[in-house]
């Protein structure tokens, strides 16, 4: 699940959100980790972390779920006990994905 703030940064959550934005090499400002969660699934997101040197918070899983319904506005989401903070893709007109494809013959 992704959702855009004001500050230019999207809040994802839920292991494979999470763990595929870490694989892309997405910009990550922060990962918060619920706290006596780190087993299981969320080992390999702890490890691309440390890879990547990203900030790790370990916090409550009530603190996700605030940063989560302060941004969105839901309620009871299934974070999955992850949540990361990115920065937003920049908006890019059509029209200009249409030239660049043509500068390059596709």
């Amino acid at each position: 699940m992704i959702n855009e703030n004001d500050k230019n940064e999207e809040l994802i959550y839920g292991r494979n959100p999470v763990s595929e934005a870490l694989k892309a090499g997405r910009a990550i400002n922060k990962v918060l980790i619920a706290e006596g969660e780190t087993h299981g699934a969320l080992k390999p997101i702890e490890a691309m972390c440390a890879e990547r040197g990203l900030l790790v918070k370990y916090v409550s899983r009530r603190e996700i779920d605030r940063a989560i319904q302060e941004l969105t506005g839901e309620r009871n989401t299934n974070h999955q006990g992850v949540a990361a903070y990115i920065a937003a893709a920049p908006y890019v007109e059509p029209e200009d994905i249409l030239a660049a494809a043509r500068e390059k013959g596709e």
